[in-house]
Order: structure tokens, then sequence, then C-alpha cells
């Protein structure tokens, strides 16, 4: 019975996959300014139900948050040696990893309040590895601790 009903679902899933998917050129909507931001944007990360954008301005050493609806910038995070930023949606938090010192500090998305921050050493590639479902803290520290064993490894051989 299970079978017959993926197998039925399949052809729906394949078809709504090829409508997605269009040849058309992407379109620029909107210019959104960040005046006192200096120096380079490095990345960013996108909240789709709040319509925020989040980003990591180096220069500043900051993170914007940018209100995409209104089209100008919500709030800013001070004081952040961020390199990459991470948004998840599952559980409402910011993810902030440091350039500076390989931590990565977690905000109340809503509030932007300062929950943790983790001795977790990570680097900007291993940040894109965090779990996207189900994100906890011992997720994160799951991946991490993960990705940290196969630099040590990489390292001796």
């Amino acid at each position: 019975m299970r079978r017959k009903i993926i197998v039925g679902i399949l052809p729906f899933l394949f078809a709504a996959l090829v409508n997605a998917q269009t040849n058309e050129p992407l379109k620029l909507e909107k210019t959104i300014q960040l005046p006192d931001v200096q120096g380079r944007i490095d990345h960013m990360s996108i909240d789709v139900k709040g319509q925020r954008l989040f980003v990591s301005a180096l220069g500043n050493n900051t993170v914007e948050v940018v209100d995409l609806k209104a089209g100008k910038r919500a709030n800013t995070i001070s004081g952040l040696k961020s390199r990459k930023v991470s948004f998840m949606s599952g559980c409402g938090r910011l993810y902030v990893a440091s350039s500076k010192d390989g931590t990565v500090k977690i905000f109340d998305a809503t509030q932007l309040k300062l929950l943790k921050l983790s001795n977790i050493v990570t680097t900007p590639t291993t940040f894109d590895t965090i779990p996207r479902a189900n994100e906890s803290m011992s997720d994160l520290e799951t991946v991490f601790g993960r990705a940290r064993q196969r630099r040590e490894k990489d390292r001796r051989n």
C-alpha cells in the first residue's frame, strides 16, 4: 500500500519540479541601501517567512538585519567578527560564525539577543553543514565535532 501511494505521488512531484524551473532571467525588484556599512559584505541568510535578510558586514563587524518588505535596515547586531550567518527557521535561531576565533554565537532571531556562545571551533566551510531540519545545539555540536575530527585526520595524513 505504501509503495502505491509513493508511486502515485511521484508524477505529481515531478510535474511540480518541472513547472518550478523556468528559463526566464532574474529581474531586479528592489535596491536596498545600507549607508553606514563599510567594506565588504560577505555572507547572507534569509528568513523567508519573516521577510528578513541577515547580512554579514565584515568591514563594520556587524550583522545587518534587513526588512525586505519595508526595503530598509531593521536592526544591527554589533561587535561581531562575523564571517558567516545562518538563519534556522525551525528553531528561530541565528547562528553567527566568527572569523576571528572560530566560535559560533547563537541569537534568538526575533529579539536578536545572544543566547549562547559556543566554543565549537569551526571554519566557514564547515558552517555550511549545520543541520536544517530539526536544528538544535546538540545537532550543531555533533556536526562540528565530526568536521573537527575530519580536519584533524586530514592533517595527520
